[in-house]
């Protein structure tokens, strides 16, 4: 058992260095392709310097390392769809990396991830079971991370626009107003309003700054106040007192929110309770009587069972969170 791993391990390495190897050559053969965001990176770094805000989170010394090692290989992947997809999520989660670059640090993953439980464990099926956990891990930490700074942005658009609505009435610009949102308030929302204005000062439109910041935001909310100001600079009208209308509506919406969620907090607890029972009581087995539980790891069958377990264990949690979550 243990040559075949090692041969098998030996096989896998060379077939692993020889992609890394064409990905490099492709890298170095192709051009690089202009980013926005890489180019906005000085303005908006000046502007974080004159203006004392909470620091953006920034990755440890050795991972900035291990991206510097991968980027060749991210650069020649650049133009996938799946890379432009990705890029779009590390916009909108506010993470320091690019999309193709977590893509091939998401592959780098799980092949160690393969390869250490291979090794400990002496065997593969766990191994591989394992690698696609740390693969799908990793993109729910992105989803994670992106709904949690949407939620934030959502509960400090109400106030924004509130802010808004008083400088338009004290003679403030439109810009103007942007400006201000990201000088006096915090991040996220500072952060997105800032990118916008940065975007108008180097000759976007301001249709295609907000378009941009709808995008990378992705609310609701948002949209509707891209809508109300984007109709209001085609027709005119009292764009104050349209925003204060959005301002209302979106605080309402959040309060609705609130509310749902403290009513289905239960469920979602239960919810929890549910999926991770499953594994706790395996658990409790193993501990109890080793020898009983050792064929659910070791025979095929038993495998199947664990397969078809997680599977189902997955599907259970996506059905409990679609009940508890009530879309507005």
């Amino acid at each position: 058992m243990r040559t075949v791993f090692l041969l098998f391990s030996l096989v896998f390495g060379i077939f692993f260095f020889i992609i890394v190897a064409i990905f490099l050559l492709r890298a170095s053969a192709s051009g690089r392709r202009v980013d926005v965001n890489a180019k906005m990176q000085p303005y908006l770094a000046q502007r974080a310097a004159a203006i004392p805000r909470p620091r953006r989170r920034s990755p440890g010394q050795l991972l900035e390392a291990i991206v510097r090692m991968v980027r060749p290989i991210g650069e020649s992947i650049a133009s996938l769809p799946q890379a432009i997809r990705m890029e779009r999520l590390m916009q909108q989660a506010d993470l320091p990396f690019r999309g193709s670059d977590f893509l091939v640090l998401m592959f780098l993953i799980g092949i160690i991830v393969f390869l250490l439980a291979s090794l400990i464990l002496q065997d593969f099926f766990f191994g591989f079971i394992l690698g696609i956990a740390a693969v799908i891990f990793s993109i729910f930490w992105v989803k994670l991370s992106i709904q949690r700074r949407r939620k934030a942005f959502g509960n400090q658009l109400g106030d924004a626009l509130v802010m808004m609505a008083n400088a338009l009435r004290a003679g403030f610009s439109f810009n103007q107003t942007m400006s201000l949102i990201g000088r006096e308030m915090t991040p996220p929302i500072s952060d997105e309003f800032t990118k916008t204005v940065m975007e108008m000062q180097l000759g976007a439109s301001a249709e295609t700054a907000l378009d941009n910041m709808a995008r990378r935001v992705q609310s609701k909310d948002f949209d509707l106040v891209v809508t109300a100001v984007l109709i209001q600079r085609q027709v005119g009208g009292n764009l104050s007192q349209i925003l204060d209308t959005v301002a209302n509506t979106i605080m309402e919406r959040v309060r609705m929110k609130r509310e749902i969620t403290a009513l289905t907090a239960q469920g979602r607890l239960s919810g929890y309770v549910l999926v991770c029972l499953p594994f706790g009581f395996a658990a409790i087995m193993y501990f109890m009587n080793p020898t009983y539980m050792m064929p659910m790891f070791t025979e095929p069958l038993g495998r199947i069972l664990i397969g078809v377990g997680i599977f189902l264990d997955f599907i259970g949690l996506l059905v409990i969170r679609k009940l508890v979550n009530i879309e507005l």
